[in-house]
């Protein structure tokens, strides 16, 4: 999922927002920029929960936004990409098929990434239903990234990764820009979604009003099935979050 659906999914799950568990629920698609790995990122919540426990209690919240994140505990990312309702690739993978060739001619993908990036084009169309039913949502991490090295934030990471707080400041700082917060903004969000092709594939030559159209006849595809979908993970990941907390009580 893309920013705005992570802040809403931690939200829900825990019950209470702050600083934390809203950068906590952006890190493991922030952490890439570490090169730490996409998986890696995804699968160290638990980890991490641990850590903080046993060294950094101040610091528990922003694992809990991690957990609500990644795939391990299964958090929203592992529904969406990993398995949904036993089949995989999960929900968006699954949904993404059905704009995978329209995507692939409009965005100049090769045939091999047209289903990889329209589970991407779902996940933004979640990000436009999350900001119709929580308008301004984004704010909330916009404000809460760290803008100095000391941030504490930026040291229990510096703790955890073995990173130096000027490079996780680097990385909050230029991966914020990768994203847009303002899911009521499809132009900004097909640019960065163009930019993102350029960057990370060398990929260009994409029509920017094509898909336009396709993030909107996603967003019509998905929004029959959003709460449903959301109601549903959510639920699941409360009940795999308590059965951790349980877990790990003397």
């Amino acid at each position: 999922m893309f920013p705005l659906t992570h802040l809403y999914t931690a939200k829900q799950v825990l019950g209470y927002e702050n600083e934390q568990t809203v950068l906590g629920a952006l890190f493991p698609d922030f952490g890439a920029f570490l090169h730490i790995g996409r998986n890696v990122c995804h699968e160290m919540g638990i980890d991490m929960y641990r850590f903080a426990e046993e060294n950094d209690a101040g610091h528990i919240d922003f694992s809990l936004g991690v957990l609500t994140h990644g795939t391990a505990l299964p958090g929203i990312d592992f529904y969406a990409d990993e398995d949904y309702h036993g089949i995989k690739p999960g929900f968006c993978f699954q949904k993404g098929e059905l704009i995978a060739e329209e995507l692939m001619h409009a965005c100049n993908l090769p045939a091999n990434m047209a289903v990889w990036k329209a589970h991407n084009v779902i996940e933004l169309a979640f990000d436009v239903i999350t900001e119709k039913r929580c308008p301004g949502i984004g704010k909330a991490a916009l404000a809460a990234m760290p803008t100095d090295p000391d941030d504490d934030c930026a040291v229990f990471l510096e703790s955890y990764l073995n990173y130096s707080r000027r490079e996780i400041l680097t990385m909050f700082t230029e991966v914020s820009t990768h994203f847009s917060f303002d899911g009521g903004n499809i132009g900004e969000i097909a640019d960065k979604f163009l930019a993102s092709l350029v960057r990370r594939h060398d990929i260009r030559g994409g029509d920017r009003l094509a898909l336009i159209r396709i993030i909107g006849k996603s967003v019509a595809l998905i929004e029959p099935c959003y709460d449903d979908f959301m109601e549903e993970t959510i639920a699941l990941i409360k009940a795999d979050l308590q059965k951790l907390k349980v877990e790990e009580l003397p």
